[in-house]
Formats: structure tokens, C-alpha cells, sequence
């Protein structure tokens, strides 16, 4: 397996890190703030943990595209880390919450994709997405500060 990436993003939002965690921690808010994501549905029983099953909806080049997630790493509060389960490239994302000194939340966003079959054709695609989606998350997450600030 090759690791290409990451484009990582860090912001602070004027909100305490339960609020901000809560907040992201619903999937059912994703498409208020993530531009392409249509919608996320939980696909697993039980509460969120390590090994919670997604599907993710999305418009990705004006196209349809369903596909399911896993959530890798969860902390409470604190972090959590999800991506694509299988295929060729498997594009992961971390979400990390740090309180600052003024009571808000310093957020971390880290994008990479992971190569599991033929680097010298799926590197090169790897780093297209992950400048594609870097593009992409910018807005987003700006889009996350704007509404967590003004609710």
C-alpha cells in the first residue's frame, strides 16, 4: 500500500468542541455544509464506534455516486477518522478537535487516499484527488465555521 497526500486544513470556530463535535459527529447535518454530499446514512446498529458502517451520497462530476464508508478511529470530542473500506483507492479522512484558549475548537481536516492496486496507474489518480477534493474542502469547512458560529 502507497499513502498519497496529505491536505490537511486547520481552522478555529468560535464554539466549545462538544458543540462542534455534535454537530459533525450527525451525518444527517453533512449536506449543510460538505457541497457535494447528498446525504449520509448510518448502515450499522449500535452506537458510533470503530467499524460503523456508512453509505455516502454524492455528486461528483454532475453523476450520482453511492458508496460506503467505515468509521476508523472514534473519540468522543475528540476525533474521527473514516473512509472508504475497500478498492483500489481508498480515500480516509480525519477529523481532529482541539479546545483553544478562548473556549472554541481548533479543527484539523486531513485528507490522503490510500493506494492498494497498481501504483504506477492509481498514484498518479490518487493525487489528482486529493488536490480535486482539497479544492472542495476549503469552502466546506468554511461553510462548517459559518454555520456552527451563527446557530
Amino acid at each position: 500500500m502507497q499513502v498519497v497526500g496529505p491536505y490537511s486544513i486547520t481552522i478555529e470556530i468560535a464554539r466549545p468542541v462538544n458543540a462542534v463535535f455534535a454537530y459533525m459527529d450527525n451525518f444527517a447535518y453533512d449536506h449543510e455544509w460538505r457541497a457535494q454530499v447528498l446525504g449520509v446514512r448510518k448502515t450499522s446498529p449500535g452506537p458510533t464506534a470503530p467499524g460503523t458502517m456508512y453509505m455516502e451520497s454524492r455528486r461528483i462530476f454532475g453523476r450520482h455516486i453511492e458508496a460506503p464508508a467505515v468509521m476508523h478511529a472514534y473519540e468522543q470530542d475528540r476525533l474521527m477518522r473514516f473512509g472508504r473500506p475497500a478498492g483500489a483507492l481508498r480515500p480516509q479522512v480525519t477529523y481532529t478537535l482541539e479546545p483553544t484558549s478562548t473556549g472554541g475548537t481548533r479543527l484539523h481536516f486531513d485528507f490522503r487516499v490510500e493506494v492498494h492496486a497498481f501504483p504506477p496507474l492509481f498514484v498518479p489518480l490518487a493525487w489528482l484527488l486529493v488536490q480535486v477534493i482539497g479544492r472542495v474542502t476549503r469552502p466546506d469547512v468554511a461553510r462548517l465555521k459559518r454555520r456552527l458560529e451563527t446557530a
